[in-house]
């Protein structure tokens, strides 16, 4: 990781380390819809066990729900919520730039 993090351009390579590429990962999976065995996977693939991931990594109910109503509210205003009828919450796309 610091081999091919000192080799890019950037400003601070020596920030990017392998415990916290595991935390990220670990964190941002929780707003997919993983199943249980794909989660297990991921956690055993991230060299962890799932009780180390509930324990240490689990985001707050309340950011996991703000993520996913955002898309809810931005597809709404941006007039694309008919595209979405009789579908999951997951299956909501936000591309490209938001503009207020």
């Amino acid at each position: 990781m610091r081999e091919v993090s000192s080799q890019a351009n950037l400003m601070r390579p020596h920030l990017i380390t392998g415990t916290r590429l595991r935390k990220y990962i670990a964190t941002v999976a929780q707003l997919l819809c993983l199943a249980d065995n794909t989660y297990n996977w991921l956690a055993s693939h991230l060299g962890h066990d799932c009780r180390v991931h509930k324990k240490f990594y689990r985001l707050s109910e309340s950011v996991v729900k703000l993520a996913k109503m955002s898309k809810l509210l931005i597809s709404t205003d941006r007039g694309q919520m008919h595209k979405y009828a009789r579908k999951y919450l997951n299956y909501i796309s936000i591309e490209g730039s938001y503009q207020v």
